[in-house]
């Protein structure tokens, strides 16, 4: 390495590398209508219960369909009780333009 630009260039190449093999990009399918409470759990689940739905499969549906109502049930719950949470450390003004 015998000027400056090759050795910038070695040194991008190699925090790339690292980067790509110690923190690789990971695609995540979320869509603008998704609730906040959904997670990946819960998407799983419903798309085994849409499974269940279409091969027939109503016993298995029927289970799936509890598990996913009792779990967006738990899921819508705890996220506002944690937004919640959150507003009892505002002021009264800032807590009045979250709650609107």
């Amino acid at each position: 390495m015998d000027n400056c630009e090759t050795m910038v260039q070695y040194f991008y190449s190699v925090i790339l590398s690292l980067l790509d093999h110690y923190l690789p990009f990971v695609r995540r399918n979320t869509l603008n209508c998704d609730k906040p409470w959904v997670t990946p759990e819960f998407q799983y689940v419903v798309k085994r219960r849409q499974r269940a739905f279409l091969s027939g499969q109503s016993s298995l549906y029927r289970s799936l369909r509890n598990k996913t109502q009792r779990m967006a049930k738990t899921l819508r719950k705890k996220y506002f009780e944690k937004k919640i949470e959150s507003l009892h450390t505002l002021d009264p003004h800032s807590w009045w333009t979250k709650t609107k």
